[in-house]
């Protein structure tokens, strides 16, 4: 009977490991953090409902918390999202745990280490139900980068994680 729950115990422990380890994911301005998404909105300030084309009704909130590389910035215009053939494009961008200004479309003055959040608002009816969503994140600078698939974190309505909160190692599972 004991030879028959160590294979069983041994399982569960893979599993687990394999669930809670953690990594980042390189990209062109340095690591990825974090990706989620959340249909609770978060607050953004001077957000013009006609800077963007948003014509879907279901809105889902998407955020990447990145540590930029030494000497690179980030703005709204860098990055944007993939998703069945739609591209939709950055919001908002933040320092930490800041709030989100769509007025603020550059962060230059970036301390080592800071964790940056780039928010994109995609159609909600484009996200399953699954506790995981593969988005690609692309490069919108000139010339040819390769996009990067993200395993975003689906927190159905509850809000996003804290910059703070995110280990310095990561919040994806490691592959």
């Amino acid at each position: 009977m004991k030879t028959s729950l160590v294979p069983g115990l041994a399982g569960l422990l893979l599993i687990g490991a394999t669930t809670l380890s953690a990594a980042t994911i390189p990209f062109r301005g340095g690591e990825i953090l974090a990706a989620e998404l959340s249909t609770a909105a978060p607050k953004i300030e001077h957000l013009d409902k006609f800077d963007f084309d948003f014509p879907f009704e279901n809105k889902c909130y998407a955020l990447v918390t990145v540590k930029l590389s030494t000497g690179r910035n980030l703005s709204t215009y860098d990055y944007s999202l993939e998703l069945f053939g739609r591209s939709y494009p950055c919001v908002a961008v933040r320092t930490g745990d800041g709030g989100f200004d769509a007025d603020r479309w550059e962060i230059r003055e970036i301390a080592p280490g800071a964790r940056m959040g780039m928010l994109f608002i995609i159609d909600g009816n484009a996200v399953g139900k699954g506790t995981t969503e593969k988005i690609e994140l692309k490069c919108n600078a000139p010339g040819t980068y390769p996009a990067v698939m993200l395993p975003f974190s689906n927190l159905r309505t509850r809000a996003f994680t804290t910059a703070a909160r995110i280990p310095e190692t990561g919040a994806f599972p490691e592959k």
